[in-house]
């Protein structure tokens, strides 16, 4: 009991963490710093802090080369679900942004069937439509609620959204893999920090949108980071001391958080719509946690 209530509290604090990180980063984001800008000036804190526990632990790095070809795959993939997920923040409000991205969370079972063969059931393709049903009262294009619903910027917003969460259900498939092969935890954090802060900087220069940020948007900047290291931290340390099913359900607390933040600090009142959806993507997170249980229980009692 003493697990269960330890594992729970951790994955609660984990998504309140989360949910400070996103605060920042639209704070930022909105103060025209540019979003690659803003990853290469976040991410080292997460690259410092898994060297540091890595350190400590005495880990011994990856010795064979497909580990280190399927951490560099990941990589790229955090890059791209860190790069949509700042550009739909700065198109659409953060409570919205975080939203749709938690359809990452239903992706991963289709996923799931294509890269590693895992069984996809009919009810896990219900929960996908209704996470879809949730985001289009999020999005609220104009073809179905009218004219005057939605404008492009907050559309474009929505598709970056989107990509995002393409990208990190692909990247949750591919930590499974990770653990398939043996690879830590941390390795695979610093490993995508590191992927994550060299493109950047490489699209930044490329652009010339190196700016010198203002003192508090360098606060802003580091409390983003520190957040987002602890909240994977503790992530992790959730998933030591209970169940993926446990944890998945309590992570969606980052949604409801989140527009919580954003009310209090920003005075940013999501619209009724918005409300909805993110009810209806809770409603299927929370169900294709639980399916499995719910299958395994019926199986045992035929």
């Amino acid at each position: 009991m003493l697990k269960f209530k330890r594992g729970l509290l951790f994955a609660a604090f984990s998504a309140a963490f989360y949910s400070v990180k996103n605060l920042c980063m639209e704070v930022v984001i909105t103060n025209d710093v540019d979003p690659f800008q803003m990853l290469v000036m976040v991410m080292p804190l997460s690259t410092v802090g898994s060297l540091i526990w890595l350190l400590s632990k005495k880990i011994e790095p990856p010795q064979e080369l497909t580990h280190y070809l399927w951490l560099l795959f990941s990589g790229f993939l955090f890059t791209s679900f860190a790069i949509f997920f700042a550009f739909s923040v700065q198109n659409l409000d953060v409570g919205d942004a975080i939203t749709v991205s938690f359809t990452s969370l239903i992706q991963v079972g289709v996923w799931s069937w294509i890269v590693l063969r895992e069984p996809l059931r009919l009810l896990d393709l219900g929960f996908a439509v209704l996470a879809f049903i949730g985001v289009t009262f999020v999005a609220r294009p104009s073809f179905i609620f009218g004219t005057n619903s939605r404008n492009n910027t907050t559309l474009l917003g929505v598709c970056f959204a989107l990509v995002s969460s393409v990208s990190i259900a692909l990247l949750i498939v591919v930590l499974r893999k990770h653990q398939q092969l043996g690879i830590n935890t941390f390795v695979s954090i610093f490993a995508n920090s590191v992927v994550t802060i060299i493109t950047s900087a490489i699209c930044c220069t490329a652009l010339q949108s190196w700016i010198f940020p203002a003192p508090q948007e360098w606060i802003f900047l580091e409390l983003a980071g520190i957040a987002y290291f602890i909240a994977q931290s503790l992530a992790c340390c959730a998933l030591h001391y209970e169940s993926a099913t446990v944890v998945v359900i309590t992570t969606t607390l980052e949604i409801v958080l989140t527009f919580l933040l954003q009310f209090a600090f920003l005075n940013v009142v999501p619209e009724w719509m918005s409300y909805i959806g993110a009810l209806l993507i809770i409603a299927s997170c929370v169900g294709m946690a639980l399916s499995p249980h719910m299958c395994q229980k019926r199986e045992r009692e035929n």
